[in-house]
């Protein structure tokens, strides 16, 4: 994974609420689960996978943003996707998977607004815009 290392440059909120949160992230990664009961472990997967969601939402805007700004193009880039690979070093499905609902949820603001606030998964919110899509695909051929 491409390792963030520098701390918030533009002072943009998003940078830095994503810088803190990473450093929170490393400063958990040897605090211990055994000690959680089943109550509190019930919260915390829900919770995390909240979170999860919320931070899907600020990636696929943000994807969308370098979208706006060319960010492929001047990279050298055929595609948003083969950007992603090389600025993220995720896999080309999972690239592809990443853009794909960074375009999805771009047109969906009720779905964009409920994965940021983690109410509905990533996964939720790309079943609804490929939907969205068949709708929007049948209507235009009636």
């Amino acid at each position: 994974m491409a390792e963030h290392t520098d701390t918030p440059g533009s002072g943009h909120p998003i940078e830095a609420l994503l810088c803190s949160l990473l450093a929170d992230l490393q400063g958990a990664v040897d605090v211990p689960t055994w000690s959680m009961d089943e109550k509190t472990t019930t919260r915390v997967v829900g919770l995390a996978a909240r979170v999860a969601a919320g931070v899907a939402e600020l990636e696929a805007r943000s994807i969308n943003q370098a979208e706006t700004l060319d960010l492929p193009g001047v990279a050298g880039c055929r595609n948003t996707a083969r950007w992603l690979r090389v600025t993220t070093g995720v896999t080309g499905r999972t690239a592809r998977a990443k853009a794909k609902l960074a375009k999805g949820l771009a047109d969906l603001e009720p779905t964009r607004t409920a994965t940021a606030r983690g109410e509905i998964h990533a996964e939720q919110a790309q079943v609804i815009a490929d939907h969205m899509g068949l709708l929007e695909d049948e209507k235009v051929s009636t």
